[in-house]
């Protein structure tokens, strides 16, 4: 597994706008997302290390709001106050921002997140992306939205279980795209590239589902996911199909505001029509097999008050879009899973309250 050191940087923007403090300090609220359909999952085992990206997925972007305070102090030292277990995460996204702008002080950082981590809706990713754009709003957003989406995901770590080291993940633009463009469906390229988007209606819910286990605990999990011969042969081998159908049947469904035919292939993916995905689930807790989760998931294809179900492509939360919420809650709890969040699709993107 590829490891930088916490406030390595990779990508600078070679100009920035005049940089000048705006306010006292700000709060930042930034949607989820949770990801789904990967496309060239080869590319993105590839982009870990290159930091090159040919690879698309889809995303919903949902009502679960990251919200940091973020007020410039007279150090060079960043001080997380309320000491956020992804700490470092915060620390290395200021820090790419001191060197992006040339900045000689420091921030003082409050983290608001109130929902769980590591079960695919995005904690880390949606940390950094609040905390890079908040701060290039403070100092009256001297880096263009390109500049800050680039800036953003080629420096982008996940934390590890070496102190001060992180490894990078190809996952951070979704959480942009969906900060900045707004859209509760969307489809994205290149990890920097908004390919289409569609706002979904209020009378879908979001109902996510946490399994009894958490089998991804890092990057040892991530070392066996891409070490492993059979896995990487499993979900490349569609890889032309998959595309086939990203470009001509998902980003023209968007394009025309239909997320229906979207929805229908998302299931297609999950019931193993472009490959099975079941070997990329795997469990750390024997008695509890992700493949029986995901085809007790699929029980509920059919149904037209649901668009889709799927696996976070982060995982493992399961997840429907629906306009049947009771249906979809006591469906989990039939499956043996009592830890459930109902929130919505969002349309909105960031929102900033300034002081």
């Amino acid at each position: 597994m590829y490891t930088f050191r916490l406030g390595e940087v990779f990508w600078l923007p070679q100009k920035a706008g005049k940089t000048k403090q705006q306010f006292s300090h700000l709060k930042i609220s930034v949607p989820s997302r949770i990801g789904t359909f990967p496309v060239r999952f080869e590319n993105f085992i590839k982009g870990m290390q290159s930091r090159k990206y040919r690879v698309g997925y889809l995303a919903f972007a949902i009502d679960l709001r990251t919200d940091i305070y973020i007020k410039p102090n007279d150090s060079p030292e960043t001080f997380v106050i309320n000491e956020h277990q992804k700490k470092n995460i915060a620390l290395h996204a200021t820090r790419i921002m001191q060197k992006a702008l040339k900045l000689k002080n420091g921030f003082d950082i409050y983290i608001f997140q109130p929902y769980p981590s590591r079960v695919g809706l995005s904690t880390s990713s949606t940390i950094q992306a609040a905390i890079i754009l908040g701060i290039n709003k403070l100092y009256g957003e001297p880096l263009s939205i390109k500049d800050i989406i680039k800036l953003a995901v080629l420096n982008y770590g996940e934390e590890t279980s070496t102190p001060g080291k992180l490894v990078h993940i190809p996952i951070l633009g979704g959480v942009l795209i969906a900060s900045l463009y707004g859209g509760g469906l969307f489809a994205v390229g290149n990890e920097t590239t908004l390919l289409a988007r569609t706002d979904l209606d209020d009378i879908y819910s979001i109902i996510i589902g946490i399994p009894p286990h958490l089998p991804y605990k890092g990057e040892t999990d991530l070392d066996e996911i891409i070490n492993n011969a059979q896995i990487r042969i499993n979900l490349g081998r569609y890889s032309d199909k998959k595309e086939y159908v990203f470009l001509n049947k998902i980003i023209p469904a968007l394009k025309k505001n239909k997320p229906r035919p979207v929805g229908e292939e998302i299931w297609n993916y999950m019931a193993g029509k472009y490959g099975s995905i079941k070997p990329y689930y795997k469990s750390k807790n024997p008695s509890v097999k992700m493949g029986y989760l995901i085809d007790k998931l699929l029980e509920l294809r059919g149904n037209p008050d649901i668009l889709t179900g799927f696996v976070s492509s982060a995982g493992p939360g399961l997840v429907y879009v629906t306009k049947k919420i009771r249906t979809c809650i006591t469906h989990f709890k039939q499956m043996g899973i009592s830890n459930i969040i109902w929130t919505k699709c969002i349309n909105k993107g960031v929102e900033y309250t300034v002081y």
